[in-house]
C-alpha cells in the first residue's frame, strides 16, 4: 500500500530525512523552497505533492508535541521570493490550536515568530 506515492514503509524514514533537512536549514537560519527540500527525495513527486504536505504536516504536529517551533515554517515557496509558506502551514498550526491570526498581517507576523524560535532552539542542539 501507499500513501500518496509513498509506500507505507517508506513513509516514516522519507519524512524523518526532510525533518532532518530541515533542521540544518533552521541552523543556518534559513529557509528552503520546497522544491529544494525534495530535490533528493525521489519518493516525493514534485512540491506540490500531497505526500510531502501531509508530511511537513505530520512534522509540525511531532514539533508541537515536543514543545518546540514548528520546523515546517521553514518551507516557503520558492516563486515568491521566500515569502512564506504555503496555507497548509497555517492550517496545520491552526488544528494543532495555535492562534495564527485572522489576517494576512497577523498570520505573516506567527509565521516568522516561528522562524525565530525555529533558528533559535535549533541552534543550540
Amino acid at each position: 500500500m501507499s500513501r500518496w506515492e509513498v509506500e507505507d514503509e517508506d513513509w516514516d524514514r522519507v519524512r524523518d530525512q526532510l525533518k532532518e533537512s530541515i533542521i540544518e536549514v533552521a541552523r543556518r537560519d534559513d529557509l528552503i523552497a520546497y522544491s529544494d527540500l525534495i530535490r533528493d527525495v525521489p519518493e516525493i513527486d514534485g512540491p506540490q505533492s500531497h505526500a510531502l504536505a501531509e508530511m511537513l504536516g505530520e512534522i509540525g504536529g511531532q514539533c508541537y508535541a515536543e514543545h518546540t517551533p514548528l520546523l515546517s515554517a521553514l518551507v516557503v515557496y520558492k516563486d515568491r521570493n521566500k515569502q512564506g509558506p504555503g496555507p497548509g502551514f497555517y492550517e496545520a498550526a491552526a488544528r494543532l490550536g495555535l492562534t495564527i491570526g485572522s489576517n494576512a498581517s497577523a498570520r505573516e507576523e506567527f509565521w516568522w515568530a516561528q522562524v525565530g524560535k525555529c533558528y533559535e532552539h535549533w541552534k543550540r542542539l
